[in-house]
């Protein structure tokens, strides 16, 4: 979780804190938005976010690397919806996307 904080610190130059609320969900300065299902049961629903259309890399699941996501992909549509699904049973039960994770 640390890493975690640290890199969205650098992108969205804003301390974060994060608190394990059930499905806690941040837009942060319109350069990252990230979900977390703390929920007994998975989570799969459209979030308004404040990014700009395309695709993302999950922070989380993966790394960017050569323009490639090393993990699950997240499109954000032209009104800033997107689409996700988070087991709870995964291990980092979360998605977290920012504009220098941008496919």
């Amino acid at each position: 979780m640390v890493t975690i904080k640290l890199l969205f610190h650098v992108v969205t130059k804003v301390r974060i804190r994060i608190n394990k609320f059930s499905n806690e969900i941040n837009n942060i300065n319109s350069l990252a938005f990230i979900v977390i299902n703390n929920d007994d049961y998975g989570l799969n629903q459209w979030f308004q976010t404040s990014l700009p259309q395309g695709q993302y890399c999950d922070v989380i699941s993966g790394n960017l690397e050569q323009n490639r996501c090393t993990g699950k992909t997240i499109t954000v549509q032209a009104d800033g919806r997107a689409s996700i699904t988070i087991s709870n049973l995964e291990e980092d039960p979360m998605v977290a996307i920012h504009v220098n994770a941008k496919l």
